[in-house]
């Protein structure tokens, strides 16, 4: 039998494995499924490594399209000969039970309008992906969507809106599973809401958990996110052309309860009826602490072109709300070794250029036997440093740089922005003044700064860097020197 290879998401490899476990029992071809992250989905097919691809959204193939394009200089302008949607997974709220009841979830439907009021009323945090990532862009088009379709609402009026809504995010993250990990994945909720696709929600939601949680359709537009199955326009063969048909045919054949299992809907029509609300939540096989909000007959909101998502994922880059953050940056003698002082710039820099909000500001602090201010909190745009100033000398204050960046949010860190610390470290602290108690106790008397620290190479004090991280619900993650740059890249999407 003639081979075809498929590149598939790891979200989707649930729907994929039965249908062609089917096939290939037929014949005439034999499907061989690869599965990966749905970035590396995207690496491969610009790469052009593969005729059939299943990332995990339509979304994902505006993104192929894109890279593809800016690869090959806009040599093709359709990157897919064939294109077939295979379900629907709608852009939902996911509230904490606490926030579920104040908001009367079940008396009344929560809806954008909505939540851009709320914070009126007091407090409350929310949760999504980075607009920068593929997940967070369908939350930022859901967003946008569900403002712009008020006809009466001017432009100026919507960005209001929906910055009032962002005002209530406290991190983002690079994909819906980090964020839901982050907001609910060690046994309690740490956000009000998170807003994610419903089948996100469903599939990180752990079996055996005692919490619970409800979803809500956003009640004045809700957008089902197409995931669609694809064949590469430069892969046109005749037995791929064929094989990708029979493939398509095989998808028809399953039924929408055998979807629902992987968190889609066959089609809209099953987001509008409370009846349709409620089969699709007996059919997913979801874990007891999930429930639907009583409330559905919403209206569904149709993913835009191509160009026209661009256009409103570039607007949702100036309405994510901005951050303060005070950049620690290891400069002792032991960043001399193996190339750590050149990938550790490279990764600032890299850092420096994704911060998304022009309303940014960063402080840069550098350790080496004391800790020293070497730009104060500044704009983004304006912000400046230069490479000789950081040139590895010296002993290891990590603590007393953690005190002094504290000190600088707290005391001069905007009441509009998120407020984070970004500590990189290759070493031991041994030259500090101030002891880690007295800066954890500081930390948590100042509950809206967050650390978020990466250590790097063998000798790194990941202990500390760790109990800096649980004082504020921050992130400390390893690295060995190659992996700088990409860890400075994905931290640089939590805010």
């Amino acid at each position: 039998m003639e081979r075809q290879h498929i590149a598939c998401s790891d979200e989707n490899r649930s729907l994929l494995e039965p249908v062609i476990i089917r096939l290939n029992d037929i014949g005439p071809f034999e499907f061989v499924a690869h599965y990966y992250p749905d970035e590396a989905v995207i690496r491969n097919a610009v790469g052009r490594d593969f005729g059939i691809l299943f990332p995990k959204s339509s979304l994902s193939l505006n993104r192929i399209l894109d890279e593809l394009t800016e690869k090959t200089q806009g040599k093709y302008g359709q990157a897919f000969h064939g294109e077939a949607t295979i379900g629907f997974s709608p852009v939902v709220f996911f509230l904490s039970p606490r926030f579920a009841e104040r908001v009367g979830i079940v008396n009344e439907p929560l809806a954008w309008r909505r939540l851009s009021r709320l914070h009126r009323e007091g407090d409350f945090s929310i949760r999504h992906a980075s607009a920068r990532q593929t997940d967070g862009e369908a939350v930022a088009l859901a967003q946008h969507l569900a403002f712009q379709s008020d006809a009466s609402s001017p432009d100026q009026q919507m960005s209001s809106a929906v910055r009032s809504v962002e005002r209530q995010v406290d991190e983002y993250g690079p994909d819906d599973r980090e964020v839901l990990r982050r907001a609910v994945g060690d046994g309690n909720w740490k956000a009000d809401l998170v807003v994610a696709q419903e089948r996100s929600v469903i599939s990180a939601w752990p079996e055996d958990s005692r919490l619970s949680g409800v979803i809500a359709y956003p009640q004045d537009g809700t957008l089902a996110i197409p995931v669609t199955l694809a064949l590469a326009d430069y892969w046109q063969k005749p037995d791929t052309e064929q094989a990708f048909k029979t493939l398509v045919d095989g998808f028809a054949r399953v039924e929408p309860n055998e979807l629902a299992k992987a968190g889609l809907h066959k089609n809209t029509e099953s987001l509008r009826s409370p009846e349709a609300v409620a089969e699709f939540a007996s059919q997913t096989n979801s874990a007891p602490g999930i429930r639907w909000a009583p409330h559905s007959g919403v209206r569904t909101l149709t993913l835009p072109s191509r160009r026209a998502a661009k256009g409103i994922s570039a607007l949702a880059g100036t309405t994510q709300r901005s951050v303060d953050v005070c950049l620690i940056f290891d400069s002792s003698s032991s960043m001399d070794d193996l190339g750590k002082f050149r990938e550790a710039i490279s990764g600032i820099d890299s850092f420096l250029m994704l911060l998304s909000s022009t309303n940014s500001r960063v402080c840069l602090i550098r350790i080496r036997t004391q800790a020293t201010v070497v730009v104060p909190l500044w704009p983004r745009p304006s912000f400046r440093y230069e490479r000789s100033w950081l040139e590895p000398n010296g002993k290891t204050a990590l603590i007393d740089a953690v005190s002094l960046a504290t000190d600088i949010l707290v005391q001069d860190g905007a009441e509009s922005n998120i407020r984070a610390i970004v500590g990189f470290t290759d070493g031991q602290e041994n030259s500090s003044s101030r002891s880690v108690s007295d800066v954890l106790q500081a930390l948590k008397a100042n509950p809206r700064v967050r650390f978020y620290g990466v250590a790097y190479g063998s000798d790194a004090d990941t202990a500390i860097l760790q109990q800096l991280a649980d004082a504020t619900d921050g992130l400390a993650v390893t690295s060995d020197t190659g992996q700088i740059k990409a860890l400075y890249e994905r931290l640089s999407t939590y805010f």
